[in-house]
């Protein structure tokens, strides 16, 4: 059963420099809207993705996260290392799997598929 989807991104800079804008998603209407709570293993953990109903995936660590997450493409690259403790929005395209490498075990990691 397919869930209808929309990701956005809120930007608001005050103080020195003032500035808002929101940043929205086309709508996804075939979104599985798969929210799961998982345990990253210590090393490379594979996250699947479907190419045909999953269009992004967020990422959610704890907030006491001091762990470092880096995510790619494959087991082998070198990847990008993302926030140990704020969300991260990857638009996934036409890829079916990427990889959460974490440099130790992490409970408690959110990972939206929508």
């Amino acid at each position: 059963m397919a869930t209808t989807s929309v990701s956005k991104i809120k930007v608001t800079l005050s103080q020195d420099v003032t500035y808002g804008q929101e940043f929205t998603s086309a709508s996804n209407t075939n979104s599985r809207g798969i929210n799961t709570l998982e345990t990253l293993a210590s090393g490379n953990n594979l996250i699947t993705v479907s190419t045909t109903q999953d269009v992004a995936v967020v990422i959610i660590p704890p907030v006491s996260n001091t762990v470092a997450i880096t995510a790619k493409g494959t087991n082998a690259d070198v990847g990008i290392l993302i926030s140990k403790t704020q969300p991260t929005l990857l638009a996934v395209g036409s890829t079916t799997s990427f990889v959460l490498s974490a440099a130790a075990e992490i409970v408690g990691v959110r990972i939206l598929k929508i």
